[in-house]
């Protein structure tokens, strides 16, 4: 309050075109009441001056935190009750939720109120559970794939028509800049310092965009290798499993029906939705359950996620076929009390018979890991890679108030034989480790060895 009285004070003398001494000196020609009235004045306009401002600023405090509080609860009970395992995976969720509220009043900005809350979901051990803020700029890097080689950040791939590819950054340049320095607002830039394939350092200004997005169109293409008049090899790359996926999928068999071998590329391939059954119906011997996706509804009367269920039981859940939509998917097994099983349908002559290989990395992720995963089963498939990613559920969004955003793992899958599946790497067949000499020359040695084992 004194700093707010001086102030007012000085602005009070200047606003009379005079210094603070000579109002001071101005003074000696007032008689004692004028001089009580003046200090009576001058007090008033300081006391309701600090008054004022002390309102107001507590004012914006208090909007500000009932803000994050309101979206701190709204993200700790939609976790609560959306969750699919009643157990939190052994985690007192309660007590974290108890434990985080109290730093609410602390947070000060939305960058710091996002990192309370992503601390408090990294509590569970869990793929798919994330929060963005309003802007959806906090994730967002630049438009670039890094993989660690050797200890170093390598760019395995640059995502088409980004800012960073006209920038001429490529696969196999080293980023010397750490994370931190490229992680940043959408649309902002980067100050990027490569070490290119030739030994060259450069800095690049890269504007911040997310990689792989949006999505191609259709989420599959397809093309044929003919080694020879009398062999035909098929290739296909999955990009993402989108709504689109099954009448694609049933084109690019149809094209591919003669060939002697299929090589699938699910690398990079982030996931998406079930709608990969429609391939594995080509793909295997019969129809069959492909899994069971079981939400929190189903699961309550366990009290936690069963890392085995009993297969019988499992027989019992509602059969589903033909759900190749998000929609559809989601559906399935909200209408019939949070459990579902998914089938394999029957494609008669249009049955594949060559031989199959699938193509993996450590990108492979979510529904493209768990095609991977069902595809190893097998036994005329193969994969070929590097280990997947390990991020194995099924994940809802959820808006926050406040312009927030929740994802939430909503559901998870059992396999036919009653096995929990969830957050676990698929190893491939035949390991092919990814190399900065091979970035850097553009050698797809991955898929070289595929059409060495098909040829």
């Amino acid at each position: 309050m004194d700093a707010i009285c001086s102030r007012t004070t000085y602005i009070r003398c200047k606003s009379k075109g005079q210094s603070s001494d000579s109002y001071w000196n101005n003074l000696e020609v007032f008689n004692v009441m004028q001089i009580m009235q003046t200090m009576k004045r001058l007090l008033v306009v300081c006391i309701l001056c600090s008054l004022g401002l002390l309102k107001c600023s507590a004012q914006s405090i208090s909007a500000q935190q009932d803000r994050y509080l309101k979206a701190f609860d709204a993200v700790w009970s939609t976790v609560d009750q959306q969750f699919y395992d009643p157990s939190f995976l052994g985690v007192n969720w309660k007590a974290v939720g108890d434990r985080y509220r109290t730093r609410v009043p602390k947070i000060q900005d939305d960058v710091s109120f996002v990192d309370l809350i992503r601390q408090m979901l990294h509590e569970l051990p869990t793929s798919h559970l994330g929060f963005r803020g309003p802007d959806a700029s906090y994730d967002t890097s630049i438009g670039a794939l890094l993989r660690t080689i050797d200890g170093k950040d390598v760019v395995s791939d640059v995502w088409f028509g980004t800012d960073a590819e006209r920038k001429g950054l490529k696969q196999g340049d080293t980023i010397l800049s750490s994370q931190k320095d490229l992680d940043g607002v959408w649309g902002s830039f980067a100050n990027v310092r490569v070490l290119t394939c030739d030994g060259r350092q450069k800095h690049l200004s890269i504007r911040r965009e997310d990689y792989g997005a949006p999505f191609e169109r259709p989420s599959v293409r397809w093309q044929l290798f003919e080694p020879s008049s009398t062999q035909k090899i098929g290739y296909m790359h999955i990009q993402h499993f989108e709504d689109d996926f099954a009448p694609v999928v049933d084109q690019a068999m149809s094209e591919m029906a003669d060939t002697s071998a299929l090589i699938i590329d699910v690398r990079n391939n982030s996931g998406g939705n079930a709608s990969y059954i429609r391939l594995v119906s080509y793909l295997t011997a019969k129809p069959h359950m492909v899994f069971a996706l079981l939400s929190r509804p189903y699961l309550n009367q366990f009290g936690n996620a069963p890392q085995k269920m009993d297969p019988k039981m499992m027989l019992r859940l509602p059969n589903v076929t033909g759900a190749y939509t998000s929609a559809r998917i989601i559906a399935a097994f909200e209408d019939n009390n949070g459990g579902a099983a998914f089938y394999s349908e029957d494609v008669g002559s249009r049955k594949y018979h060559g031989k199959v290989i699938v193509l993996v990395n450590q990108e492979t992720a979510s529904a493209a890991e768990g095609f991977a995963a069902i595809m190893k089963q097998e036994p005329n498939v193969t994969l070929i890679g590097q280990p997947t990613a390990g991020a194995v559920v099924g994940a809802e969004s959820f808006p926050i108030p406040g312009g927030w955003n929740l994802a939430v793992p909503t559901h998870s899958a059992w396999l036919g034989n009653g096995d929990i599946y969830r957050d676990e790497k698929t190893s491939p067949n035949i390991f092919v480790p990814l190399t900065k000499v091979d970035l850097c020359s553009q050698r797809d040695t991955v898929l070289d060895k595929a059409l060495d084992l098909v040829e």
